[in-house]
């Protein structure tokens, strides 16, 4: 699920941006949750206590006067990744929104195809870092940097990330599909790896970082090990 903020201190021009963003993304059947602050101070206190908690946050630049930029920089410093899109009536600093790293302006009165191209680029963006997946009867984005590894158990693919697993029903020939070009690669039937969190490769297995032993069958071997030479420059492959 996308978790959204909307901060601006103008009733109408939120509540138009909250309408029009809940009737994009669930027509294009997209799971989210969007929060909305009349300041900064009330998104801030959220946001220490949850920094990672939003995907992409709306911010007015001219909220309370003109605090949107120094709210944005405290953004920044709580979450370096958060997409910042500034809503506002002016382009006036649209060169200091590169010190935040601002994603895009969007001017009021906000047009829906300039809205839908946000959340288009947000998807996209999300996708090449991100796994989403459903688990139970819920959303749940997994970052790619967070996948050991892959194996499927029955109708279920079972994720194993550095701090848990979990599961979810879905086919390991889809993900495989679906991280061609990344560091992800089969090594079996039932397994795919992330190279980057394996330490050592044999011809019959490779070990993770974190001394899980995945299979490598005689099938896949070649593919492996052309993958790994393609991440390192040296890799302990043993016989």
């Amino acid at each position: 699920m996308f978790h959204i903020a909307i901060c601006d201190d103008t009733s109408q021009s939120y509540r138009s941006l909250l309408d029009m963003s809940q009737e994009i993304l669930s027509a294009w059947n997209i799971p989210c949750m969007i929060d909305t602050f009349l300041s900064g101070k009330e998104l801030i206190a959220v946001m220490q206590k949850n920094p990672q908690r939003y995907e992409m946050i709306f911010l007015e630049i001219f909220i309370e006067g003109n605090q949107g930029m120094e709210l944005a920089a405290a953004i920044r410093k709580l979450n370096a990744k958060v997409s910042i899109v500034f809503v506002t009536t002016s382009l006036v600093y649209t060169l200091d929104a590169y010190k935040v790293r601002a994603m895009r302006y969007l001017l009021k009165p906000v047009e829906r195809e300039a809205l839908a191209d946000i959340f288009r680029e947000m998807i996209r963006d999300y996708s090449s870092h991100n796994l989403l997946v459903r688990v139970a009867a819920e959303w749940e984005i997994v970052p790619l940097d967070d996948i050991v590894c892959m194996e499927t158990q029955g109708r279920k693919v079972v994720l194993t990330l550095t701090d848990r697993t979990l599961d979810y029903m879905g086919k390991l020939s889809d993900l495989e599909t679906r991280l061609l070009g990344t560091s992800f690669v089969r090594t079996h039937q039932s397994y795919i790896v992330n190279i980057n969190h394996v330490r050592k490769l044999s011809r019959t297995a490779v070990i993770t970082t974190s001394d899980k032993i995945i299979p490598v069958s005689r099938r896949y071997f070649h593919k492996v090990r052309s993958a790994f030479q393609q991440f390192f420059e040296v890799l302990p492959i043993q016989d």
